[in-house]
């Protein structure tokens, strides 16, 4: 939870480095489309390309426009990204990928809570 330019996307290339592995850095507005099932499609192909390509380091900045907390006021579209999202971290971990996933946001407060609870577990 740091302002913008102290380095968070700076990390996640090093660490990447370090993996001796891929670094994909994206935005959550590459992974959101306007045109419906385009997002859903956009989250499962990155995932796809995170483990061609490992071991691989992704980084996504602005995590929350991607996973905010759910509500009355969310369309169906954003729902089912969410969901995708949520499937495919769940499963990096099944399949024991070599995919570290970082995310980068400065409300965390403001995360799903589906989210942040498995996002937690690959905390460790």
């Amino acid at each position: 939870m740091e302002p913008p330019g102290t380095g968070k996307s700076y990390l996640a290339k090093v660490i990447a480095t370090g993996c001796q592995g891929t670094f994909i850095s994206v935005s959550s507005s590459d992974l959101l489309s306007k045109w419906q099932s385009e997002s859903e499609k956009d989250v499962k192909a990155l995932f796809e390309l995170a483990r061609e390509r490992q071991p691989c380091v992704v980084f996504i900045n602005g995590i929350d426009a991607l996973c905010g907390q759910r509500d009355y006021t969310e369309t169906e579209t954003s729902r089912r990204v969410k969901t995708e999202f949520l499937i495919q971290i769940q499963g990096v971990e099944t399949d024991n990928s070599d995919v570290i996933i970082l995310a980068e946001t400065s409300i965390p407060w403001a995360l799903d809570t589906a989210f942040r609870r498995r996002y937690s577990s690959h905390e460790n």
